[in-house]
Order: structure tokens, then C-alpha cells, then sequence
């Protein structure tokens, strides 16, 4: 065998080792994702406010808005960059 062929036979002997070995990782369990149901999330904290925009500020347009969520009764602010939808 040449060393070229070598190498090949190596390199494909290490992708199939590569695959058995995730492939019986995820059997076992070692890929697990945890859940977490939407009636467990509740918000900790709230923050508002930011630096005060001089008149010589250059920047793009940006509005702030806010949604109130009558599932759990928390208004959810939020920044968003460009023009303002509702004007």
C-alpha cells in the first residue's frame, strides 16, 4: 500500500470511530436537553432607561415601544432600530 492509501484508510477509520462514539453517546443520554415550561418563566427584573440623546447626536432612527401580555400581566419593552411603524 502506498502511503497515500494510508493516510485514506487512516482518515476513514477515524470518521467511522468518530461516529460510533457520538452515535453511543447520544444513547446513553449524553446529549440531553432540559425543558423548561412557560408557566415556570417569570420575569426577575426590569430595566429601563439609557444615555440621554444630545440634539448634535448623529445616529439611525430607532423608537422604543411596549406590549402588555395578559397571560402573566407583565408589559415587555423593547428598542427597535429604524422607522416607527405606527407613525
Amino acid at each position: 500500500m502506498t502511503l497515500r492509501k494510508l493516510s485514506l484508510l487512516a482518515g476513514a477509520f477515524a470518521v467511522i470511530a468518530f461516529v460510533v462514539a457520538s452515535a453511543a453517546g447520544a444513547a446513553r443520554g449524553g446529549s440531553h436537553v432540559q425543558v423548561i415550561q412557560d408557566s415556570n418563566m417569570k420575569a426577575l427584573s426590569a430595566a429601563e432607561g439609557g444615555a440621554t440623546v444630545l440634539s448634535t447626536t448623529r445616529t439611525i432612527p430607532h423608537w422604543w415601544g411596549s406590549t402588555f401580555d395578559p397571560s402573566d400581566g407583565v408589559t415587555y419593552g423593547y428598542n427597535m432600530a429604524g422607522a416607527n411603524p405606527n407613525t
